[in-house]
């Protein structure tokens, strides 16, 4: 457990683990993104107890499409977590023989996928289907949304880069703490635009009032 206090983000929270896995590099997901918007670098934790492998892929920053959203996003991302930094998870469940059973990730609209490993090619969906997304067990993923959101599949029309990653690292207690990474794992990018709003309300409510007041003059 690790004590993080009040407003900073900073609770008893044990989703830390100081674990070392040494087959990190062996399963580390291959990622297909624009040529412009490359990680910046990859970090892992595990945790034996859920022989969970979580890798965290960090981009520089995150661009919505609309320029004021982009500006209003990125002050609120900077205050609440500290910096604009986006983290991105990918996890990777192993058998108590520590062969990979699940591949876990989120697309669109921050639904999250599960995927059984089948084999170092093929996984399966909870529907039955079976879709070619590993090679050698690296998880094949495409950049499908603004804000890093993974897919099978690449956008049509888009120009791709792969990314392999072979310095991986475990992630540092001083990281966890300094990214905010319990606030990270527990919030939606809806529940951010919410508290968003709620942020810019009193904002808006005293533009108006001044308007109003300048109006009856």
């Amino acid at each position: 457990y690790i004590l993080v206090l009040g407003f900073s983000g900073y609770v008893v929270d044990s989703n830390y683990s100081d674990m070392t896995f040494a087959n990190a590099s062996k399963y580390s997901p291959i990622i297909f993104t624009e040529p412009e918007d490359k990680p910046i670098k990859i970090s892992y934790l595990y945790k034996d107890k859920d022989n969970m492998l979580t890798y965290y892929i960090f981009w520089k920053d995150e661009y919505h499409p609309d320029h004021v959203i982009d500006s209003l996003y990125r002050f609120f991302r900077t205050f609440y977590f500290g910096s604009s930094v986006d983290i991105e998870r990918i996890k990777i469940r192993f058998y108590e023989n520590n062969t990979p059973e699940l591949l876990i990730f989120e697309t669109v609209n921050h639904e999250v996928v599960e995927l059984l490993i089948i084999n170092k090619t093929y996984a399966q969906f909870k529907n039955g289907s079976i879709v070619k997304c590993l090679r050698d067990y690296h998880p094949i993923l495409y950049i499908v949304t603004w804000n890093h959101m993974f897919g099978l599949k690449p956008i049509s029309g888009k120009s791709y880069i792969e990314n392999n990653f072979t310095n991986i690292e475990k992630l540092t207690l001083e990281e966890y703490v300094a990214f905010k990474m319990f606030r990270r794992s527990r919030i939606s990018l809806q529940f951010l635009m919410d508290l968003l709003s709620l942020f810019l309300l009193p904002v808006v409510l005293l533009v108006t009032f001044e308007n109003i007041k300048r109006c009856l003059k």
